[in-house]
This record gives structure tokens, C-alpha cells and sequence, in this order.
């Protein structure tokens, strides 16, 4: 027979299905952490479990004009969105990287909109490029968005998958310089 100190000494280690060694994803941007914990850290733990994140079906706008955020990586475990909102990083300036997850299939409209002004003849030279250096988009992905990557000037390459069918009037548009006429862009 067993006493109530045999009880006490065996331990239970949880392994999630991603492989991590807690069920809560680690953020590498506080500030991403803080706007997904406001909004869905469903039993108010203080972290975001896989699962909180797998259940959210949209985030919405809740990071609109945040520009305290710079990474989003996490994002690929919000397994249940199957589109990035319109606006959902508009004038998000500083973000630098994110990975969309791969059930994803739409982007919507000025979904990375950054924050300009001054853009064309006659008007101020102050354009704020988005920061946006890193994106993956995943395979599966069927649409995007008019002006859903909208200037983003640093993204030095984007792979758009096979399975792309509409890319709406200037999703890619970026402004490269200081002269109007180097505007490029799908119309």
C-alpha cells in the first residue's frame, strides 16, 4: 500500500501538440501580449494558451493604430481566423514581422495600412513607409485586398502562393522615393 507521500511525489508533465514545454505561447513583443491578453485570455490567467488562441475567429481591429507593436509571429497559432480583417494593422507603423496563419485565405482591405501623408504633386514630402520587412503568407490564401500592403516600401519580398485568385487594386502599391511618378503597383 502506497502512503499519502507517494501521492505527493509523482509529478504530471503536460506536452502540448505544438511540442512547446508549456501550453502558453511565449511572445516576443510585449505589447502584442498585452492586446491579446486583454481580449482573449478567456479565464483571465494572465497568459494565452494555444487553445485560447486556436478559438479566436477574428481579431478584428484590435490592433489598429498600434504602433508599440513590432513582431507578430504568434499570430500562426490563432489556427481558427480564416481572414486578416480589413484594417486590422492600419497604421501599425512599426510592425516589422508577422506570420499569417495557414488557414487564413483572405487579407482584407488596407489590412497593413500604413500611416501617410504627402503623397503626390503639390503636397508635402512627410511619408511614412510601413515598417513591414517580414510577411509569410500561406499556402491556401485566396484573396487580397485593395491597399492591403499599401506602401510597404521594406518588404523586400513577398511570395504570393499559387493559390492566390483576386489581388485587388493596389494590394502592392508602394511609394519608392520622393518623386510622384514612382508609384508602382497592381491597378
Amino acid at each position: 500500500s502506497r502512503g499519502l507521500g507517494d501521492v505527493y511525489k509523482r509529478q504530471i508533465i503536460t506536452i502540448s501538440k505544438t511540442g512547446q514545454s508549456s501550453n502558453f505561447i511565449t511572445f516576443e513583443d510585449i505589447n502584442v501580449k498585452l492586446v491579446c491578453l486583454k481580449n482573449w485570455d478567456t479565464n483571465g490567467d494572465g497568459e494565452l494558451s494555444y487553445e485560447e488562441a486556436a478559438a479566436v475567429t477574428s481579431i478584428g481591429t484590435f490592433f489598429k493604430e498600434n504602433t508599440d507593436i513590432i513582431s507578430f509571429k504568434e499570430l500562426e497559432y490563432f489556427t481558427s481566423l480564416t481572414a486578416i480583417d480589413d484594417n486590422a494593422f492600419y497604421h501599425c507603423d512599426n510592425l516589422v514581422s508577422i506570420v499569417i496563419p495557414k488557414n487564413v485565405k483572405t487579407i482584407g482591405k488596407s489590412a497593413f495600412y500604413p500611416n501617410i501623408t504627402g503623397i503626390g504633386p503639390g503636397r508635402p514630402e512627410s511619408i511614412s513607409h510601413s515598417s513591414l520587412a517580414s510577411i509569410i503568407l500561406p499556402d491556401g490564401l485566396i484573396s487580397i485586398g485593395a491597399n492591403a500592403f499599401f506602401s510597404c516600401a521594406n518588404l523586400s519580398n513577398i511570395t504570393i502562393p499559387q493559390s492566390v485568385l483576386t489581388i485587388e487594386d493596389f494590394a502592392c502599391l508602394l511609394y519608392t522615393s520622393d518623386a510622384a511618378d514612382d508609384l508602382i503597383g497592381v491597378d
